[in-house]
């Protein structure tokens, strides 16, 4: 019977660098231990698990389409059940959203049903330095929070620094210029059922090429919300972008988030930029298909964008080896 397993909420504003956080406490995982990584997706391409990859011990789950605060709603409850049952996991890290609210989330998972299986243990906050200097607001950062872990943050003077110190207290603060961030600890140990041997791997389900029709015309997602839009496209993995093409279109687009892995005829590359003037394509694994998802302030044109990026591919070719792009 699973129970009190130790869960860990990373949280923090759109690209501030959660997921790299997650990535170095992944490499400091003990190996005789199973961990679960449950992932909120604004949009409904879903992306993040491509983006981290995958890691012995670790079982990954995504609820695209929606703020994971909503734990009362059927996607959250069915994922985050089917995920514990699954990986009978030693510990739980859930990122939510940057467009949530992980105060309502903590709240809910500290009552039934989770109460006695999950042991939430305080948030830690990803705060993006840039952001803070650009809009003088911090928000959203949740009770109790064991730390703030600040990303982009070698440009700050110690005036600088000083005065976000100050604005923090009595949270500690951790520069991601100075530091790694030590792994999550405990309060207790969980208690389940799985054998202490059964290691899961990265699941993620995979995508069912059989959708398309035509290859070079992509699976099209387009959502309004409160917060902004959101737009996602799916090709199927035999279709060849021109990476220098596609990496111009997206540079000129005005969304505030870009997260993408593409197949191009460099092999296969990443996006993850919070603004256009930070678009640099990073190699990444090999995939089954393209995805790519855009988050806007407002509504957009995604059939002209759609003809923007078709406009982009080279035809088909055989999923290749990625490697470093060039130019």
């Amino acid at each position: 019977m699973l129970h009190s397993i130790p869960t860990h909420i990373v949280c923090g504003t759109l690209g501030a660098g959660k997921t790299t956080l997650i990535k170095q406490w992944l490499q400091q995982k003990p190996a005789h231990e199973r961990w679960a990584l449950l992932i909120n997706e604004f949009g409904m391409v879903g992306l993040d698990a491509a983006l981290i990859g995958q890691w012995d011990g670790v079982s990954i789950s995504e609820i695209p389409g929606g703020c994971l605060c909503c734990v009362n709603g059927v996607p959250f409850q069915v994922g985050l059940t089917r995920l514990l049952r699954t990986s009978k996991p030693d510990r739980l890290i859930i990122e939510p959203s940057g467009l949530g609210h992980p105060q309502a989330l903590i709240d809910q998972l500290q009552r039934e049903p989770w109460q006695q299986v999950l042991q939430v243990q305080p948030a830690t906050y990803v705060l993006d330095a840039q952001r803070w200097l650009a809009t003088g607001q911090i928000t959203d950062i949740p009770t109790p929070c064991n730390a703030v872990w600040i990303t982009k943050s070698a440009t700050l003077s110690a005036q600088q620094r000083r005065q976000l110190i100050d604005l923090l207290s009595p949270i500690p603060c951790l520069w991601s210029d100075q530091q790694s961030y030590p792994q999550p600890t405990f309060t207790t140990t969980s208690s389940t059922t799985a054998s202490s041997t059964e290691q899961p791997s990265t699941t993620v389900t995979p995508p069912n090429n059989a959708l398309w029709i035509n290859k070079q015309k992509p699976l099209v997602f387009n959502a309004l919300h409160p917060e902004g839009s959101t737009s996602g496209w799916r090709w199927h993995g035999a279709t060849t972008f021109a990476l220098a093409d596609l990496t111009q279109v997206l540079s000129q687009l005005p969304w505030l988030r870009c997260k993408a892995v593409m197949h191009t005829e460099q092999g296969w590359i990443s996006f993850n930029a919070t603004e256009p003037s930070m678009l640099y394509p990073q190699p990444c694994a090999v995939q089954t298909e393209s995805r790519l998802e855009l988050i806007y302030s407002h509504a957009i044109d995604v059939n002209k964008i759609t003809e923007q990026l078709n406009a982009c591919q080279l035809g088909d070719s055989a999923p290749t080896q990625s490697h470093s792009p060039r130019g």
